[in-house]
């Protein structure tokens, strides 16, 4: 994902604030992911505010999952959305 792509993710399809998200603890939902969907973590990125941008991603499926990271209770994550045919860009972003 690029960083124009995670911007726009940022300022128009996540929630002014994580109140109006439901969340779940972070242990319990990543768990969920990684069992029942094979997910594993592929991208996080912190916006401007503090929160946390999380992307989770199945490569042999294209399944995808975008979880929020509120600052302020880093023990929770919250669905923002998910799909089922994603295809990811790594060569997009930079080395780190």
């Amino acid at each position: 994902m690029t960083r124009v792509a995670a911007a726009f993710l940022a300022a128009f399809l996540i929630p002014a604030s994580a109140s109006a998200l439901t969340c779940a603890p972070k242990e319990r939902l990543e768990r969920l992911l990684q069992e029942r969907h094979g997910e594993e973590l592929t991208f996080q990125g912190r916006q401007s505010n503090g929160d946390q941008l999380l992307l989770y991603a199945n490569g042999r499926t294209g399944g995808w999952t975008l979880l929020l990271r509120p600052k302020s209770a880093p023990h929770l994550l919250c669905p923002i959305s998910d799909g089922g045919s994603g295809i990811l860009h790594l060569s997009s972003l930079p080395e780190t």
